[in-house]
């Protein structure tokens, strides 16, 4: 008995014989074996290499059909991208290559990316960002400058606005000026 008698014996059905039967061809349009693609031809440079492996910066999704360049800004995220949102501007958590930048998280392809608040970085739309995310210090939990403070550098904390008319922080008083001699100093201490 030949080995193949013996495989047509242990044969299950119609698509096990198949399998076994059927050689991997590179450029049939199927993928099997150890190809990674197969776009129904053997030319290497269009995504699909000759022995049907993915080529650098192409995404190939359909057995049988053309492969697509990578393209940054399709919102498609594939190949080396770790963000695609859609655009190729940068600045916006999502850069031109489509990295993430830092401050940035991405974590929807195809949506914008939001910035990362507590890490001490004045990103996208926050007012002001501490480091922290905790309320009550000038610098809310959302990255927001809460009533009463100033923010004027990121990473560093916030202070106290002294003549506002609201006690804060470290202020014993705060009677809506920054004169002194009125009973409160101009630092906002008695």
């Amino acid at each position: 008995m030949t080995s193949i008698d013996s495989a047509v014996r242990d044969c299950q059905c119609a698509t096990d014989c198949f399998e076994v039967f059927l050689p991997q061809v590179c450029g049939d349009g199927i993928v099997s074996g150890n190809e990674t693609c197969d776009d129904g031809n053997e030319a290497s440079l269009d995504g699909c290499s000759a022995t049907c492996q993915e080529e650098d910066g192409w995404l190939c999704m359909t057995p049988g059909q053309l492969c697509s360049p990578l393209v940054c800004g399709d919102g498609l995220l594939a190949g080396s991208e770790q963000c695609d949102d859609n655009n190729t501007a940068s600045l916006d958590g999502c850069s031109d290559a489509c990295q993430i930048e830092e401050g940035w998280t991405c974590p929807t392809p195809g949506e914008l990316c939001a910035p990362i608040c507590g890490d001490g970085l004045l990103k996208g739309n926050e007012q002001c960002d501490d480091g922290g995310i905790n309320n009550g210090d000038g610098c809310s939990g959302s990255c927001g400058i809460e009533s009463g403070w100033l923010c004027p550098t990121p990473g560093s904390p916030c202070v106290p606005k002294c003549g506002d008319d609201i006690v804060v922080g470290n202020e014993t008083c705060d009677d809506g000026n920054e004169a002194s001699l009125d009973g409160c100093s101009s630092i906002c201490t008695v």
